[in-house]
């Protein structure tokens, strides 16, 4: 018994490390400007780390619909996830979608108001 929980702890230890690694090289890809292989490497991975990544591979080379439809994505999985928010109203105002990134901005402004 006592084998066994020893066995399924490092195996638990090495997947975590193994997906370290394997953003960590996705992570080196996208700061190199290697994007689309970027992409590649965090689709494989099904994190919300990666998917803001995604969303930014895109917007860096210009795909801005994929680039929107995955900060929509995003947002819609998670809620409070306030950079992405703002990085898809900054691409509505890119875009010219005005009245999206006004909504956009207006919801931001009210769930993080400023303190004083």
């Amino acid at each position: 018994m006592k084998r066994k929980f020893i066995f399924i702890l490092a195996l638990v230890f090495y997947q975590a490390d193994a997906q370290s690694i394997k953003i960590q090289f996705a992570d080196s890809l996208f700061v190199n400007g290697n994007y689309i292989n970027a992409i590649n490497e965090y689709s494989k991975l099904g994190l919300e780390k990666a998917s803001l990544q995604i969303a930014r591979a895109y917007n860096a080379i210009g795909n801005f619909e994929k680039a929107i439809a995955q900060y929509k994505a995003l947002v819609s999985e998670n809620s409070t996830l306030g950079i992405a928010k703002f990085e898809l109203a900054k691409l509505y105002l890119k875009t010219k979608k005005y009245f999206r990134a006004k909504e956009l901005l207006g919801i931001l402004t009210a769930e993080f108001p400023r303190e004083s």
